[in-house]
């Protein structure tokens, strides 16, 4: 098979899943009545070079020129002074006067999109060891989800190790790596065995949701971070200072990846 259709597969399969974590934060923030203008089934980019496919549920759909990932902005998310709700905000062409909404429902808004990666890791995982055992597929299935359980720990306690949360475990590639390094990986494994890929995908499916997690601003465990500290004040920080402080963590990210990028070339996976 060519490199362009391996590099191919490897790039719609890690975009599936951030569309996936995507589509969990947009479907509960629709559900509470969040204002979701955008919603990119596929790619990064700017609304004039995208392709509009319409709006569903009060979104616009659309598919954007960067081939890789999605997003979904969901500015009521994000907590609000009174000052910030007395200003409209604008989105493209839509100007929307924000509501504020409990911190309950923010949060499992937040949470949404990181439970969609551990659902389908899950999935993958369980379906993967099912065809493996290639029994009978009542009894295949509820093996491969008990299976399922004992794999998700030790992926856990893995990157666990590679983030120093936790002893390292042995044979494990410690470090950050990029999607650089983590396609690489997942390319070498699609051209090992199909059975070794989806292994891999799992893993990166359950990666994205514990790093997304992490509180850190600009993340979805930053977010909670966020609303953990206006429960303890009884208020909401103001708008411009989460920004603020966001804007920070901006570059400390981009210093992650920069490391990340150097895993990913001296240290790549599976060494």
């Amino acid at each position: 098979m060519s490199d362009l259709v391996v590099l191919l597969v490897v790039l719609l399969s890690i975009t599936f899943q951030i569309v996936s974590h995507e589509f969990g934060h947009w479907f509960v923030a629709r559900l509470f009545g969040m204002w979701t203008p955008v919603f990119s089934v596929f790619g990064l980019g700017p609304r004039k070079y995208s392709i509009i496919l319409g709006r569903f549920w009060n979104t616009e759909l659309r598919i954007s020129p960067i081939p890789i990932g999605g997003y979904v902005p969901v500015p009521e998310v994000t907590g609000h002074t009174d000052e910030d709700l007395a200003r409209p905000v604008k989105f493209g062409n839509e100007v929307h006067q924000l509501q504020r909404f409990p911190i309950w429902k923010r949060a499992l808004v937040a949470l949404a999109g990181p439970a969609m990666n551990f659902i389908v890791g899950f999935l993958t995982l369980t379906v993967l060891i099912a065809v493996v055992l290639k029994m009978s597929p009542g009894a295949a299935l509820w093996e491969g989800a008990k299976a399922s359980v004992g794999v998700i720990w030790a992926m856990i306690v893995a990157l666990g190790g590679m983030l120093h949360l936790v002893a390292p475990t042995p044979g494990v590639s410690g470090g950050v790596h990029t999607v650089v390094g983590i396609s690489r990986y997942a390319a070498a494994a699609y051209q090992a065995s199909t059975i070794k890929f989806f292994l891999v995908m799992s893993s990166i499916s359950f990666s994205l949701g514990v790093f997304n997690l992490l509180p850190i601003p600009l993340l979805d465990g930053g977010q909670l971070l966020f609303m953990l500290i206006e429960k303890l004040r009884g208020k909401a920080m103001r708008l411009v200072t989460q920004r603020r402080i966001k804007r920070v963590f901006v570059y400390v990210l981009g210093a992650i990846f920069v490391i990340g990028l150097v895993n990913d070339f001296l240290h790549p996976l599976g060494h």
